[in-house]
């Protein structure tokens, strides 16, 4: 009998788009450096650096590279002004080959962890679809998935300024601690303080839920271990649990979890898992 496949934790993976068009799958890119544009692009395990020297001849062109993060994958990115981006699974960053003009500004889908290396006289952009978020210097997480109603900035360190609304005009500063949660079907701004851990958690190899929906966790879940979830009853989705998972580790802890409730059944047939009432 064939070997079904089976549901397991994710690992370094990205497909970098040079400006030319040319795309390159990182996992299987034999070369360890790339010159190109004017700007030296290493490749070590899990992370790709730019490096721009002093008097590199700058482009009359602002060249953008692209990162595409896959389910069940991750990468860092060290940006050429210092900048270190870690980029969750299901995750895409487009950014300048080099910064130029007034402004670093980078365009991201999914979800980011930025250090930003500070310049004040070069404020530093990320723009999504539903919130831009505006720095000089500081370290945050911005999560911004399409397929989820909202958009969070979690501030760690330093300082943001948030841009939310029809045409990004409304204003919010966030202190370390707090976040911008951004209602994408309301319309509506909620600016709350936050347990870090819980949002940051994935970036240090981890997950952390504290009560949350089976459906939330799964969501979650999905991306990282690349596998569909079929529910045979709407409440399932509604039960709530807690707990912590090293993302290295086989996803059955937290399955066992939800089995000892004694209220459902749990099966994975192939890379879906069902969950149905227990009789």
């Amino acid at each position: 009998m064939a070997q079904q496949p089976a549901v397991l934790p994710g690992s370094y993976k990205a497909v970098l788009t040079l400006a030319s068009g040319e795309q390159v799958n990182l996992e299987e890119w034999g070369r360890d450096s790339l010159w190109k544009d004017g700007t030296l692009i290493r490749k070590r395990k899990g992370e790709l650096t730019y490096e721009q020297k002093a008097g590199d001849m700058q482009q009359e062109e602002m060249l953008f590279n692209t990162i595409t993060i896959p389910r069940s994958g991750e990468y860092k990115l060290v940006l050429s002004d210092g900048t270190k981006v870690w980029l969750n699974s299901a995750s895409k960053l487009k950014y300048p080959v080099a910064f130029t003009g007034g402004q670093r500004k980078v365009f991201l889908e999914g979800e980011a962890y930025f250090k930003v290396a500070k310049n004040e006289k070069q404020p530093f952009v990320v723009k999504t679809e539903n919130m831009d978020v505006r720095v000089l210097g500081t370290e945050f997480n911005l999560k911004a998935y399409a397929d989820e109603k909202w958009v969070q900035a979690t501030l760690v360190r330093g300082e943001v300024a948030v841009f939310t609304g029809m045409d990004k005009s409304v204003r919010n500063t966030l202190k370390p601690e707090q976040q911008a949660e951004w209602d994408i079907e309301k319309g509506k701004l909620d600016v709350k303080t936050v347990e870090l851990d819980l949002y940051i958690a994935w970036k240090n190899g981890q997950f952390v839920f504290r009560g949350q929906r089976l459906t939330e966790i799964m969501t979650v879940l999905e991306r990282w271990y690349d596998f569909e979830v079929c529910y045979q009853a709407d409440w399932i989705k509604e039960v709530e649990f807690a707990g912590k998972l090293n993302r290295s580790a086989s996803i059955e802890p937290i399955l066992d979890v939800i089995r000892s409730t004694h209220k459902i059944n749990v099966n994975t047939r192939g890379k879906t898992i069902v969950f149905s009432a227990k009789q």
